[in-house]
């Protein structure tokens, strides 16, 4: 994701952010809820792409990487906040967009 904002490059990140939640649900080992989530996260995707893409791409990356490097550290507690700071940051992009 740091390499995709560097490059300014949306597909990369769009790409990263993928491989993400891929990662995370492999190791919920929960495959009932990775499916459940799935959908919910390649719209997601597609709606960043539609209505950030061109201006937050280092916000949405920063937001992510705090999270992984949460997720690495074992930090339950950081995780837990900044999963709910990325969650709160896609809720105001929708919000946003929905009052356009």
């Amino acid at each position: 994701m740091q390499k995709a904002v560097i490059s300014e490059n949306v597909f990369y990140f769009i790409e990263a952010d993928k491989a993400l939640d891929e990662a995370l649900a492999l190791a919920a080992d929960n495959p009932f809820a990775a499916r459940l989530a799935a959908p919910l996260q390649t719209h997601s995707r597609r709606f960043w792409f539609r209505y950030k893409a061109d201006t937050g791409l280092a916000e949405s990356a920063e937001h992510h990487v705090a999270l992984i490097r949460s997720i690495l550290a074992g930090d339950e507690e950081a995780a837990a906040k900044d999963a709910k700071r990325l969650m709160a940051l896609l809720r105001g992009h929708a919000e946003a967009a929905a009052t356009r």
